[in-house]
């Protein structure tokens, strides 16, 4: 049985954004100013390197670019963090990608003493998948916020600690 091979996870480089812009425009779940958004905060962490608003973490495997994954600390809490974006590409979908990008954060969220990450997602049907994946990465659904995206579209906050 061959193995599968493991992606290497680093932070942010330069270097990574026209793969970056590769994989998110391939995406098929994310809508246009969705894109947009993930690409924005890609290029500001770029910018601003001592920012930690926006943390990011690259995975590859043979130096393709398979997915990222973007977090940050709240304002005002003590220890809490949001998951904004985690993506893989669709060609590496299924092979533990984004699992490995997942306990990535929880490994640096715990080494700066953090507690708890957030995630929000919609409860749209498209992102049934997306739920089940932070179901099984740990994530309790502790929160749905009605209509929030839209009419029937509600905000669905999952939540895990991390110490």
């Amino acid at each position: 049985m061959r193995k599968k091979p493991l992606p290497k996870i680093e932070k942010l480089k330069k270097t990574d954004l026209p793969q970056l812009r590769a994989l998110v425009d391939n995406i098929s779940n994310f809508k246009k100013f969705e894109k947009d958004c993930a690409l924005e905060l890609i290029e500001f962490a770029l910018k601003n390197k001592n920012q930690r608003d926006y943390i990011i973490y690259t995975a590859k495997i043979n130096n393709l670019m398979a997915g990222f994954i973007i977090y940050g600390w709240i304002d005002l809490t003590k220890g809490c963090y949001d998951l904004y974006w985690i993506a893989v590409d669709n060609n590496f979908r299924g092979k533990g990608i984004g699992k490995k990008l997942i306990q990535s954060m929880e490994k640096n969220v715990k080494k700066d003493k953090g507690r708890s990450v957030f995630i929000e997602t919609s409860s749209k049907t498209n992102y049934t998948p997306t739920r089940i994946f932070y179901e099984k990465c740990g994530y309790e659904k502790t929160a749905v916020i009605k209509d929030f995206y839209d009419k029937n579209d509600h905000k669905m906050i999952y939540r895990k600690n991390i110490r």
